[in-house]
């Protein structure tokens, strides 16, 4: 079982396929899903319209399920934890896996100064109806619900893109922090970055080189 944000596309699906009988998958969006099933040639592959917080599945169904930035999403996240709980095996555990950058990225620090501040302020205005936990802290959401770390793993890697494109990727809500941001904070940390570059004399254009890592932990359930 598998959830992940943006992931009918496939992203995690489809190349581990080979490691599994079959794979279940589930997601809120219908066109998220019709992109997996356009891609899916004879796997046994199977995405599921539906709520992580009320899942269609029985109890002990799967040996393991993944799940990559998607939790931090999910105002009732805890529920989704408990859903998780209920349908793994006895034994079977939760693969949790997210980015980590290890080069000090400026702009992502602007970014995330000014997009907290705001967001604050939008929370004070508005009623106080659930929201997704902020991205930074979805490395502390299994541990502080009970769930028990058993192992780790991580790959390094670069990645290089200029200023112009990381406004343009924040702008069009590519990352899952993102997709739920209100506007009024997504503008605040686009008109921060802007602001930033201009201070500092930064070329908006010249590539800037990050060394990030994929960590992925599996948890068991509390017990």
């Amino acid at each position: 079982m598998c959830w992940r944000s943006a992931s009918a596309r496939g992203a995690l699906r489809r190349p581990s396929r080979p490691y599994v009988r079959a794979y279940y998958g589930v997601d809120l969006a219908m066109p998220m899903v019709d992109r997996l099933v356009g891609k899916r040639n004879g796997e046994p592959i199977y995405p599921v319209i539906g709520d992580a917080t009320r899942m269609p599945f029985a109890d002990a169904t799967f040996d393991a399920a993944i799940a990559v930035h998607i939790f931090h999403l999910i105002p009732a996240y805890r529920d989704a934890f408990a859903e998780v709980a209920r349908v793994l095996k006895p034994g079977a555990v939760l693969a949790h896996g997210w980015n980590v950058r290890h080069t000090e990225d400026s702009l992502q620090q602007v970014w995330n100064q000014a997009t907290i501040q705001a967001e604050a302020r939008s929370l004070e205005e508005a009623s106080n109806s659930p929201r997704p936990v902020p991205f930074i802290e979805r490395a502390a959401m299994l541990p502080a619900s009970g769930w028990r770390l058993k192992d780790e793993n991580s790959l390094r890697y670069p990645v290089e893109r200029t200023p112009t494109e990381f406004l343009a990727d924040m702008g069009a809500r590519v990352y899952s922090m993102c997709w739920s941001m209100p506007d009024e904070v997504l503008e605040a940390g686009l008109t921060a970055v802007r602001a930033y570059l201009t201070e500092n004399a930064i070329d908006p254009d010249q590539p800037r080189r990050i060394e990030s890592e994929f960590r992925v932990q599996t948890f068991l359930p509390p017990g």
